[in-house]
């Protein structure tokens, strides 16, 4: 088994002399559910694309899937780590039904170029059901709800059980039943036999799955901390993070969150 399934050492990126992510370190273990947490611009999306190999650091140690970047095919890496995320800059093709999209997934496509075999349509029959899309299986995708396409995209993206699964906002745009299924459903998946490591990104940490045992937390494109949620979702790294004075609740395994910015933010207000 690999160390990690995902390691960064000292990983920045610079772009117009400008730090986007600047000496970020981290490591997920093999099966763990992580988190990348942090506000809007904290560099949360760029470091997915590093992670990815759609962005090359300008200094730092990458390694993902047992690949480290420089040393090992990107192109194997790619087949082990898969990316859902509720807003994809890209469609499949126009007609496909749910079945049919999750096919895509053998290949990496946004287009069937083969039909099934047997054992392929048994691998996603079996997992339409394990995601609860059985009522739509035959339906077209792009007909389906916003709930309905992230699960369809789960099931493409684990039809080749990968070794990594990133999650993107990916409760963006579901409503709160949506949003609870999706989450009941990485907790389950946290704890089969198979599980991928899970890394979920996102600025609302309520979205977390319970079992959720590694955090990184990140703010203007560095580390204000990393470790366990009860280590990282405190008031004060929090506060640091969002720029405002956060107050943390802790319900039924889960952290929620309440920012003060009422008469100005008076955390970070100087004197003149």
């Amino acid at each position: 088994m690999i160390p990690f399934a995902v390691e960064l050492r000292e990983v920045s990126l610079v772009r117009n002399d400008r730090f986007i992510l600047n000496n970020i370190t981290w490591s997920v273990s093999p099966k763990q559910q992580a988190a990348i947490v942090g506000p809007n611009g904290a560099g949360k999306s760029t470091l997915v694309r590093v992670l990815l190999g759609y962005l090359w650091p300008t200094r730092g140690t990458v390694t993902v899937a047992g690949c480290t970047f420089g040393q090992n095919d990107l192109h194997r890496m790619r087949h082990d780590v898969k990316l859902v995320q509720s807003a994809l800059p890209y469609e499949w093709d126009a007609g496909l039904s749910v079945r049919e999209v999750i096919h895509t997934g053998f290949e990496g496509t946004l287009v069937v170029y083969e039909p099934m075999s047997d054992e392929q349509q048994a691998q996603v029959d079996r997992m339409i059901d394990r995601v609860g899309l059985g009522r739509v299986r035959y339906s077209r995708y792009d007909v389906l709800s916003t709930g309905e396409k992230v699960r369809t995209q789960l099931a493409r993206a684990l039809i080749t059980r990968p070794k990594v699964l990133i999650l993107d906002e990916p409760t963006a745009g579901l409503d709160i039943r949506g949003r609870e299924e999706l989450i009941d459903f990485l907790e389950d998946l946290g704890n089969q036999p198979d599980s991928p490591a899970v890394i979920v990104v996102t600025h609302h940490t309520e979205e977390l799955p319970r079992n959720t045992g590694n955090v990184l937390l990140v703010s203007n494109g560095q580390t204000v901390c990393s470790g366990s949620p009860e280590n990282v979702f405190t008031s004060d790294n929090l506060s640091q993070a969002y720029r405002c004075v956060v107050h943390v609740d802790k319900q039924d395994g889960r952290f929620y969150l309440r920012a003060s910015v009422r008469g100005g933010n008076k955390l970070f207000r100087t004197s003149s």
